[in-house]
């Protein structure tokens, strides 16, 4: 994945086989997200507590001050397994497919080199997501779970090891179960991935270009500094589509459209300017109260033997109030968990609910974890595919 500049220019940087790349890939996806995993852990359980009524994590940093306390450091290893297994196969098939579509249209086929690299990184990730995506469905849901039976739980699963959760997501979901959210993360993270390229291939030309010394040392910091920037400004640019697929993939099924009556107790605050049923009184007798056109709906008792005598007052009619706040306080009416089922649904129905600052809900810790990932990832390849050139590996001859 080394830049067009490279290529060919010394014996140091010699064109290496499309195979090395792919081994070279693996190793690198395999360290870049074992090291960050933690990270992650923290930032998808921030991100996946819609479903509660109060939330639990508040910041990135009571998130994982409250997981440390909670479940000790193994809690944030939760999905490290399907993490790590996930990202040889994925980062193998990545580096493979963005080489060899680089090689092709760019190399070959004299494209520009920007379009190529933004085309061969989406197109890398796209063959991928056949292998990202159960891993992440399985790495996604035991961040969340924990330990199985973890009493300090988020999640709406509880499995027991990785072969009772695929038992279990094949047995309620059948096959498809594994890819599910597919879309949403593949509409995150083809664009992640066409961006990461991009920037990281351009700003490589551009260091390469303003600074003749070409050592180790600072090829090093060179391939760290241009993954993080790479990585950090994908990743904070691609968060609402990250918010949606975590959401996707952890919710548990359709909550039911209409919302369970609540009585409101007597010990409600209710704002001013909020019209509230009235009990029957047993005072003196009144007129019955005229229904205008904003009512809504009165409330009414059913034949009762033992009723008020037709003196008493009937139930006032509850009018609709357009001005007047939620109703907050004991026996309140809260919202229903926000269930996601498309790409374009979820985001809007996100805005709805948060804003257009909840569309970047874990956009802190999305960006510096993709920085930092992005950054291990280019690093640890770059560095192993210099490793191999130092032991005579993997030359090609044409490729």
């Amino acid at each position: 994945m080394s830049p067009p500049s490279r290529s060919g220019e010394s014996e140091e940087h010699y064109p290496l086989k499309l195979n090395a790349h792919i081994a070279a890939g693996g190793f690198s996806g395999t360290l870049a997200d074992s090291t960050m995993h933690a990270l992650d852990t923290v930032k998808t359980r921030f991100q996946g507590q819609t479903h509660l009524e109060k939330p639990k994590y508040f910041s990135m940093g009571h998130t994982f001050e409250t997981i440390v306390k909670e479940e000790g450091i193994r809690g944030l290893s939760s999905g490290l397994t399907a993490a790590a297994l996930g990202s040889f196969g994925t980062t193998s098939l990545y580096f493979g497919v963005y080489e060899l579509t680089k090689r092709v249209w760019v190399d070959n086929w004299g494209w520009n080199p920007s379009l190529g690299y933004f085309v061969a990184g989406g197109l890398g990730d796209f063959v991928s997501s056949i292998v990202y995506v159960p891993s992440e469905v399985l790495k996604t849901r035991f961040q969340l779970q924990g330990r199985y039976s973890n009493p300090h739980s988020i999640s709406q699963f509880n499995y027991q090891n990785y072969p009772d959760a695929i038992r279990s997501i094949y047995r309620n979901a059948g096959f498809s179960g594994l890819y599910r959210g597919y879309w949403a993360t593949i509409a995150r993270d083809i664009p992640f991935s066409a961006l990461q390229f991009t920037v990281y291939e351009n700003l490589q030309q551009v260091f390469t270009g303003l600074f003749a010394v070409r050592d180790s040392k600072w090829q090093f910091v060179q391939d760290a500094v241009t993954g993080m920037l790479a990585g950090g400004t994908a990743g904070f640019l691609t968060t609402p589509l990250d918010y949606v697929k975590t959401l996707q993939q952890t919710q548990r099924r359709r909550p039911s459209k209409q919302l369970p009556s609540v009585p409101i107790s007597s010990t409600t605050k209710v704002p001013p300017g909020t019209a509230t049923p009235s009990l029957p009184s047993t005072n003196a007798p009144t007129s019955p109260p005229s229904v205008t056109s904003n009512t809504l709906t009165s409330v009414t008792s059913p034949p009762n033997p033992t009723a008020l005598p037709p003196t008493a007052s009937p139930p006032v009619p509850v009018h609709a109030s357009t001005s007047a706040p939620p109703i907050r306080g004991k026996g309140a009416l809260r919202p229903a968990p926000l269930y996601v089922s498309g790409i374009i649904s979820g985001l809007q129905s996100i805005y709805r609910r948060q804003g257009l600052r909840g569309l970047w809900t874990g956009a802190s810790p999305r960006t510096l974890w993709t920085s930092m990932q992005s950054m291990f990832l280019f690093l640890f390849y770059e560095q192993t595919l210099l490793a191999m050139r130092a032991a005579g590996l993997g030359r090609a001859d044409d490729w």
